[in-house]
């Protein structure tokens, strides 16, 4: 489970991660 977890949801964090991460940010940059 370990390097199942590690690997596949490592790979889908680095996939997905740019839309969770850099659209708060940017919404949150044009709220302040």
């Amino acid at each position: 489970m370990a390097l199942a977890d590690g690997g596949t949801n490592g790979a889908l964090k680095v996939i997905f991660r740019p839309r969770e991460t850099l659209a708060p940010s940017i919404l949150s940059q044009l709220s302040d």
